[in-house]
């Protein structure tokens, strides 16, 4: 297993989507999760072969805010690193933003990231989670 980390999404098939988002009554598809990259700003994806087996994403307006919607790892690959190095280059990519933003679950904090806790905001619409 070599792990290969790239700046874009282009070269990923549909046929190497699938696993992510683990314990969601409808997580999106393939063609969904290919949707939600191409509107990102900032792709990141983490690839085994043609697979992907990880990926975190940006939206941003390209120099000022920027909002990290998820990082996914795929159950099999979680404890190798993917989940750090991921944001790590995505945080490298954004070096000079003003703010980087994300939201998660208590469990998931990653704290040698150097987030700082805040408030925030959400509404979820459970219907649409499919997209």
């Amino acid at each position: 297993m070599q792990i290969r980390y790239q700046s874009t999404i282009d070269d990923v098939a549909p046929e190497a989507i699938h696993g992510f988002f683990v314990g969601w009554a409808d997580p999106p598809g393939p063609a969904t999760v290919l949707r939600m990259f191409d509107a990102s700003t900032h792709s990141r994806p983490a690839l085994d072969g043609d697979r992907l087996v990880g990926h975190v994403r940006a939206i941003s307006d390209g120099f000022y805010p920027a909002f990290l919607p998820e990082l996914e790892v795929l159950p099999d690959y979680r404890g190798l690193s993917i989940g750090t190095t991921l944001p790590t280059k995505r945080l490298d990519d954004l070096a000079g933003f003003y703010s980087i933003d994300g939201a998660c679950g208590e469990e998931l904090v990653n704290r040698r990231l150097e987030f700082t806790r805040d408030n925030g905001m959400m509404i979820r619409t459970y219907q649409n989670q499919a997209g």
